[in-house]
């Protein structure tokens, strides 16, 4: 049963119980300002998707500016991002925007450690399945080759 403000509901129950208390971590999704504002306030995590590095360090020094004024740690805002996997031959293009997480294992294993570096908590990467066989190996090479 619950009972709050905008809704209620009575006679319901929810299997299995999250282990996480007081619960799951809420991670407040999207790439905007507005976005950075309701995870400082509200959430537990900012998880903004298909950011480059370089937008990613932004973001996180606005993330900082709020914190600040909201008197938050920014330390406790888990920031995680969400990419998409594109293994395949070397990729470049005349202007230098190749898609994190696109090309070979090289430059794949060079943009993860980029975002470590960047102090990423959370990479969550999804493949094509079109052909769910060539999925399974693309996770399965990017275990293999990158987390090892």
């Amino acid at each position: 049963t619950y009972q709050g403000e905008h809704f209620q509901v009575s006679g319901k129950t929810f299997y299995p119980k999250p282990i996480q208390k007081p619960h799951p971590p809420i991670w407040i999704a999207g790439n905007s300002l507005a976005a950075i504002h309701r995870a400082v306030r509200h959430g537990d995590g900012w998880f903004p998707i298909g950011l480059r590095v370089e937008e990613l360090l932004e973001g996180k020094e606005t993330l900082k500016e709020i914190c600040e004024r909201e008197d938050r740690d920014p330390d406790s805002v888990t920031v995680a991002l969400s990419l998409s996997l594109r293994m395949g031959r070397s990729v470049s293009s005349p202007d230098g925007n190749r898609q994190p997480l696109s090309g070979a294992m090289f430059q794949i294993s060079d943009d993860v450690r980029r975002y470590e570096d960047a102090g990423l908590d959370h990479l969550v990467f999804s493949v094509p399945i079109a052909d769910p066989n060539i999925a399974l190996d693309s996770i399965k090479r990017f275990a293999d080759e990158i987390i090892r």
